[in-house]
């Protein structure tokens, strides 16, 4: 079923489309175009990348322990999420870990914008005339992330350079149909977007759920020290990720309980389809269907014995002949099903695993005092991404992590 009217909403003021809402043929020559930036190789020089921005926020994060002042783990993280995707995008890092600082204010106003452009979107039926109304709260947050991201665009295009990064691949030589100027601008946009607060809150979320649950976290811990006393680094080596299924089963079990997109884009009914049978039920043409993750994550037909708690192990094989665990695979779609699922969920999974394993293995962490645990969910709000609020925490480091 193709995307519509929750997609269609939620593009700029021209009513143009990024990869994200495209559908059939246009979908699949921007995929083409992005997967030529997530070979192998390219993989591997952007994993580089971000070993470097993790080892700035280790730098960064060691004069917090060192002080023994709380840390707000979601700001520093997202500073690494957003430097990294700086990279992939443009070639460049936005150097925020470094500085520890967002010096033009893009996290804010992008933040902003969603927020905005997600309020427009519920009058799609105006297109992206919604966008245009003279009034200054809805489009002021818009026009101010965009006139931000111009500045970076502008600053790239201008730029020579060898950067094998996402502009290279959507506008070098091997592309057959060359983007517009407006095309550039929603899919460079689009995967700063897509990339860095998805990677940002489900971070943080996964840090949150082994925090409050101290026997994953000891499991996860001693799954990367032991690596590491292998002599392999998480954090230098993607190969051995693989070969780390308790850290990996932390992240899925994570984005179950807190999908980065917990209400998901709709589907619609194509007119003149005469309707469809779903789940034995008769939907209407022209009907918008949605599914959303929140829902099937958490439902006791997929996930039991306790599908509202965190329990990684759900995601292990069978530990002995006595597996409790009934856990629908098929039910998890973190990145979406099918063709058009989320084209850099590799990426996405070496950046979690990369970051997580580093933190891990250089702190003993602790929520703040002053942090409310159980208070930290209702932080979370929707607007096309999920984003979570301040999630204080005390560092003490690892001079001798457990091998």
């Amino acid at each position: 079923m193709p995307k519509d009217k929750w997609y269609r909403g939620r593009q700029p003021f021209d009513g143009g489309r990024n990869i994200l809402a495209t559908n059939g043929v246009q979908h699949a020559h921007r995929r083409k175009m992005w997967d030529r930036g997530l070979g192998k190789e390219q993989i591997l020089s952007y994993s580089a990348s971000a070993e470097r921005i993790a080892k700035q926020l280790i730098t960064q994060l060691d004069l917090d322990a060192a002080q023994g002042t709380s840390v707000n783990l979601t700001k520093w993280v997202r500073y690494f999420a957003y430097d990294f995707m700086s990279i992939f995008a443009f070639g460049k890092e936005a150097g925020m870990t470094r500085a520890g600082d967002d010096p033009t204010g893009i996290i804010k106003k992008m933040s902003d914008a969603l927020v905005i452009t997600d309020f427009n979107a519920q009058l799609w039926w105006l297109g992206p005339g919604a966008q245009q109304f003279p009034i200054p709260r809805l489009i002021t947050p818009i026009v101010s992330f965009l006139r931000v991201s111009n500045g970076i665009l502008a600053e790239r295009a201008a730029r020579e350079t060898d950067s094998y990064d996402l502009w290279h691949y959507l506008t070098n030589k091997e592309v057959t149909q060359k983007l517009s100027t407006s095309d550039l601008v929603r899919e460079t946009v689009a995967a700063v977007i897509a990339g860095a607060d998805t990677v940002a809150n489900a971070a943080v979320n996964t840090v949150y759920l082994l925090l409050k649950n101290r026997q994953c976290l000891a499991r996860a811990r001693d799954e990367v020290d032991g690596m590491v006393h292998r002599g392999f680094e998480p954090w230098s080596d993607i190969e051995v990720h693989k070969d780390m299924p308790y850290l990996n089963a932390c992240i899925d079990e994570a984005l179950r309980l807190f999908p980065v997109v917990p209400v998901n884009g709709s589907r619609s009914i194509p007119s003149g389809s005469g309707g469809k049978v779903i789940s034995n039920y008769f939907v209407p043409e022209n009907t918008e269907v949605y599914v959303p993750q929140c829902v099937l994550h958490t439902s006791e037909q997929h996930f039991s014995p306790e599908p509202l708690a965190y329990h990684p192990e759900r995601w292990l094989p069978a530990e002995g002949s006595n597996n409790k665990w009934h856990t629908n695979r098929n039910a998890f779609f973190p990145f979406s099903f099918g063709a058009q699922n989320c084209v850099g969920k590799n990426l996405a999974r070496i950046e979690m695993v990369l970051l997580l394993s580093m933190l891990l293995h250089s702190y003993d962490m602790t929520f703040a005092q002053d942090f409310d645990v159980e208070e930290f969910p209702s932080s979370m709000h929707e607007h096309i991404v999920a984003e979570v609020g301040p999630m204080n925490i005390r560092l003490t480091k690892r001079s001798t992590p457990k091998e």
